[in-house]
């Protein structure tokens, strides 16, 4: 179980303050699906990073089976994510000096799995996403599809307990995109990982929902505020809030659930809305 407590992260650039991530709290059960969805720039990718720890929060606290991971040692944090962390980017970022082999082969040398067991993980992995026969491949012969289902293998080889996976259907067609979703969806349901995934792609919504997954859809707005929706084994009931939020949705013109009208101004949530679960900033949250 992952829990984020009141996280907040500021950046100061040359366009001035940017709030990323503006008192943001939420928990994550073990084999939940997580889908972070927002505009450019509405705190998506900074959201995965500090749940990863490449990032560490202004505020707030994150914690993994009652860890504050943020308040670990820079060396702990780097055992952290090696053995609980599995993470799939918008690009494949395989080593193109290593055989497809070699790829999946290094998060498992990194976790003491050697010999027989090493070989026996690379065939399953391979035959799991269709690529038996690749082992020799370098990754420049490898097309689009094929590099991300190599990237998605090599982020669950050694079996994370969290995976995050930001935009990883970005620079895929729509259809191989649909399948290596599809298939990260369905196998982290099975193996009860907790996947977290930042996309535009309000299809992955349907898809989770299709496969059964327990999901809980973000959506980041610019501000760093963010509202929360249930589909999946949540179920679609909850009690009417007669409260109000202060901060307005990036788009209140559907729900990304099901796409009927949130039946809510710019200025306020739409709790009347069967699948609104309330602000993960203001903790307005008709659950409560």
């Amino acid at each position: 179980m992952i829990t984020l407590q009141s996280v907040s992260k500021l950046y100061v650039s040359g366009r001035g303050h940017i709030q990323a991530l503006s008192e943001i709290s939420f928990t994550a059960e073990e084999g939940q699906g997580i889908i972070l969805v927002g505009r450019s720039g509405s705190g998506k990718t900074t959201l995965l990073n500090c749940i990863g720890t490449l990032e560490i929060p202004d505020s707030g606290a994150i914690f993994y089976n009652g860890t504050d991971i943020c308040r670990l040692s820079l060396r702990r944090r780097t055992l952290f994510r090696r053995r609980e962390m599995g993470f799939v980017f918008q690009a494949a970022n395989l080593l193109p000096w290593l055989t497809v082999a070699e790829n999946l082969q290094f998060p498992l040398e990194l976790n003491g799995i050697r010999g027989k067991a090493q070989r026996g993980r690379i065939e399953e992995l391979l035959a799991t996403f269709g690529l038996a026969g690749y082992e020799k491949a370098l990754p420049v012969e490898l097309s689009g599809g094929e590099s991300q289902r190599i990237a998605f293998a090599r982020a669950i080889a050694h079996a994370p307990a969290i995976l995050l996976a930001d935009e990883p259907t970005a620079s895929l067609d729509t259809s191989t995109g649909k399948q290596l979703v599809e298939l990260m969806i369905t196998l982290c349901r099975t193996k009860g990982t907790t996947l977290f995934i930042a996309t535009h792609d309000l299809e992955l919504l349907a898809m989770a929902d299709r496969v059964g997954l327990s999901l809980m859809i973000i959506l980041a707005t610019s501000g760093g505020c963010a509202y929360r929706y249930y589909l999946g084994m949540h179920g679609p009931s909850i009690k009417e809030s007669p409260q109000v939020h202060n901060n307005s949705l990036t788009d209140d013109s559907q729900c990304l659930g099901c796409h009927l009208p949130k039946n809510g101004s710019s200025e306020a949530p739409p709790t009347s809305h069967p699948h609104f679960k309330g602000c993960l900033a203001c903790h307005n949250d008709p659950l409560r």
